[in-house]
């Protein structure tokens, strides 16, 4: 008798997000099959992304200050009563199917987590035409039952997989905590699969800064995860000099766009300058209750 399939709440952590919030509601509700509950996590936001949620029918779970990412990942599945707790962004789509494909990638109780791909969606500028095609949030085009971990925006775990490492590590406040908790759970001999079918849609839309600034804290915060499980930085910071390389010429030559180009060279020094700051300077000492 095959066993039964898991119950799923979808979380969603938030910090000012008022403005994605409508957006987000609607394509929550338009889940077919629908989750068993719906948590959204206000991490001390300044606007009205509480009462946006609520507003919408949705159960909001209010930090009186910001306490950070990870901090509002862990809130979300301590409070949760599911066997599975799916990650969502706030400026992420998810389609219908989505809590379908979550429960049939889980139907294997020995798989821990499911992740998938943070699919961008439309540009309108000449960052997200670089972040489309050189900055992709994914494991790419191969589905694994290996996965060293899931990008966090689209992303399922096991509450009981969660419940042994002793959840997120809470140092890691904007970025990094998905690499850090997939490192971790890989360590404790958890298996986390991943299917590029496993989809969402990314609303998210930037300029030369904030790309820039996105850059550096997933370098920084990625390369912290890695170092503090033992794996050098460097190969990684190769690999963004690489893209350094290859992407503005791609960019400019293939596709002629040298907005795009100039942004890419952009970015990529940012990332670069990440890596170098996770590389050499000193980590702070893990939060007490952080296996």
């Amino acid at each position: 008798m095959s066993p039964p399939l898991p119950t799923i709440a979808v979380a969603v952590p938030c910090l000012d997000e008022e403005a994605a919030l409508p957006g987000l509601a609607s394509s929550i509700r338009a889940l077919d099959p629908p989750p068993e509950a719906i948590l959204i996590v206000d991490d001390g936001s300044r606007d009205g992304t509480a009462g946006a949620a609520r507003g919408a029918g949705l159960r909001v779970l209010s930090h009186p200050r910001n306490r950070g990412l990870a901090a509002a990942r862990n809130t979300a599945w301590r409070a949760a009563d599911t066997d599975v707790v799916a990650y969502l962004d706030a400026d992420v789509r998810p389609p219908p199917d989505w809590i379908g494909r979550i429960r049939a990638g889980l139907a294997d109780p020995d798989v821990a987590g499911l992740g998938g791909w943070n699919r961008e969606g439309p540009p309108r500028s000449a960052a997200d035409r670089f972040r489309a095609r050189h900055w992709p949030q994914w494991g790419g085009p191969t589905a694994t039952g290996a996965a060293p971990w899931l990008v966090g925006a689209c992303a399922a775990y096991r509450r009981s997989a969660l419940e042994a490492v002793s959840g997120f590590d809470e140092r890691f406040r904007s970025h990094g905590e998905d690499v850090e908790i997939g490192l971790r759970l890989n360590a404790r001999g958890f298996r986390l699969a991943y299917d590029p079918d496993l989809t969402v849609s990314h609303a998210r839309h930037d300029g030369p800064g904030s790309l820039a600034r996105m850059c550096y804290l997933h370098c920084l915060w990625g390369g912290r995860a890695s170092r503090l499980h033992g794996s050098p930085v460097l190969p990684l910071a190769l690999g963004v000099l690489r893209k350094g390389a290859r992407a503005p010429a791609g960019l400019l030559l293939r596709h002629l766009d040298p907005a795009a180009a100039a942004v890419a060279s952009l970015g990529c020094a940012s990332g670069l300058v990440g890596y170098a700051v996770a590389a050499l300077a000193r980590f702070p000492p893990p939060d007490d209750g952080v296996s």
